[in-house]
């Protein structure tokens, strides 16, 4: 994003060039550096706050790194959690198996059956 930029000197009086910023400068008094830069539309300057304020972009670097490795680490949880996931379905449906080959067991054989009343 680029600012366009209107100042005064320190009396007060207008500067009366093409100023612009690629970061949002703070108002009141301030050290300012100032860069000449000639483009097709002729001379402009760019400012930005003396002692590296820079760009906005430029600050941006150490933002976008941790989101990387925020990210690295979210999806290296994802991949984890799916393959728990895909173990516990598959421990599921090797139980499932083994219940239904199991054969039934009847009343009658696992309480006798009527020849052994005794009366």
């Amino acid at each position: 994003m680029i600012y366009d930029v209107t100042a005064t000197s320190e009396a007060g009086d207008p500067i009366e060039l093409e100023l612009r910023s690629f970061s949002n400068l703070p108002t009141g008094v301030g050290e300012y550096e100032v860069s000449e830069y000639r483009g097709k539309k002729g001379v402009s300057y760019t400012l930005k706050k003396a002692g590296g304020g820079g760009s906005g972009g430029a600050r941006l670097g150490p933002k976008v790194d941790e989101l990387r490795d925020r990210v690295d680490a979210l999806e290296e949880t994802v991949r984890r959690l799916q393959s728990e996931i895909t173990g516990l379905k598959s421990n599921a449906h090797q139980d499932a198996r083994q219940t239904q080959q199991q054969p039934a067991t009847s009343d009658a054989s696992r309480f006798g059956g009527d020849d052994d009343i005794p009366f």
